[in-house]
Formats: C-alpha cells, sequence, structure tokens
C-alpha cells in the first residue's frame, strides 16, 4: 500500500543494482531557467487567447485543420492542441540542435 513493496532481499538487490532505472534522473538534459520560464510564458500566452486567435494561430502555422477544426469550438481543447504543437516543435528543434 501506499507505493510500498515487499520484496525479498535478493529482489531488491536486484531492482537497484542490475536496472537503470535509477540513472534515468541524472542522464537527461536539465532545462535552464530561462527555458523554463520561456515556455511558461508561451503556455500562459496560448491559454489566454481568444478562440478566434488560436484559429487565426493554427492556420499561420499551417497546420493540417483536418487536426484542429474539431476543437474550434472548445477554447480549452483548442489551447491544448496549440501547446502541444508547441512541444513538439520544441522537442523536433532540440534534436536538430542535438546533431
Amino acid at each position: 500500500a501506499n507505493g510500498v513493496a515487499e520484496v525479498t532481499d535478493k529482489a531488491a538487490e536486484l531492482l537497484v543494482n542490475k536496472t537503470n532505472d535509477w540513472n534515468y534522473l541524472d542522464s537527461g538534459e536539465k532545462k535552464s531557467e530561462k527555458e523554463i520560464d520561456e515556455d511558461a510564458e508561451v503556455v500562459a500566452g496560448i491559454k489566454k487567447m481568444k478562440i478566434e486567435d488560436m484559429i487565426t494561430m493554427a492556420k499561420e502555422a499551417e497546420y493540417p485543420e483536418a487536426e484542429w477544426n474539431k476543437f474550434s469550438q472548445k477554447p480549452k481543447l483548442m489551447a491544448a492542441y496549440l501547446i502541444k504543437k508547441y512541444n513538439e516543435a520544441k522537442l523536433n528543434d532540440d534534436d536538430k540542435d542535438a546533431e
């Protein structure tokens, strides 16, 4: 219960010493404070936009209308769609920088 599992000593040793699960936190690149602030600013800006502005943004970004049209009457869903697209673009941009 509460995220605690009882295992034998041998199983505990295998889990801790023989898996890489404990290393994943340190292996990833950490975002700078500036990047975190920039991302938060963009997300907050998208959430504050009027639905008409969100639609204009999607059109200007040339996102497929078939993807975003179903959200065009629901501001929260449209904002979530644009934020998702922003995050995807950031990931693609980061991948290009890494090459």
